[in-house]
């Protein structure tokens, strides 16, 4: 099992941010517009927040994250 990418940790990291409304780490311009371009956000004023598309990727992120959490302590419990 391939552990989740870094690039991937990131995206939910801000994905995160953005659903709950944190300011104290704004988005970089670039990767705004690429998140914007890709329709996983939208601004709302000169807020941003998470299209569906971006709620359903965040979640498929924390599931990934939960699976591999997971399937690391069956491993260590298998090994020991």
């Amino acid at each position: 099992m391939d552990p989740i990418p870094l690039e991937d940790l990131a995206l939910m990291d801000v994905l995160h941010r953005i659903f709950h409304g944190e300011e104290s780490a704004p988005v970089e311009p670039e990767m705004r517009r690429r998140l914007i371009d890709s329709a996983l956000i939208e601004e709302d004023g000169d807020a941003l927040r998470l299209t569906d598309a971006g709620v359903a990727m965040c979640k498929s992120l924390q599931h990934r994250v939960e699976a591999d959490k997971r399937a690391g302590k069956i491993l260590d419990k298998r090994d020991a």
